[in-house]
């Protein structure tokens, strides 16, 4: 009997650290994936940034008219 329980109780305690890794590694995986989706979402608000500073260093064509 005492085998048994020794059997089920190492198998217990291999099955409870692996689904703890599996666990770890699922949320790496999510926080990678949080992570790429913030980095898209700045990258995004990075170039709208930019147009907007480059098309207010450019001068309109009513300002270009007024000058000729």
């Amino acid at each position: 009997m005492r085998e048994e329980s020794g059997v089920d109780e190492v198998y217990g305690e291999k099955e409870i650290l692996l689904d703890e890794i599996l666990d770890l590694a699922n949320d790496e995986e999510e926080k990678k994936k949080d992570d790429k989706s913030k980095a898209t979402k700045e990258e995004v608000l990075c170039k709208d940034i930019r147009k907007r500073a480059l098309d207010n260093l450019t001068p309109s064509k009513s300002v270009k008219q007024t000058k000729t």
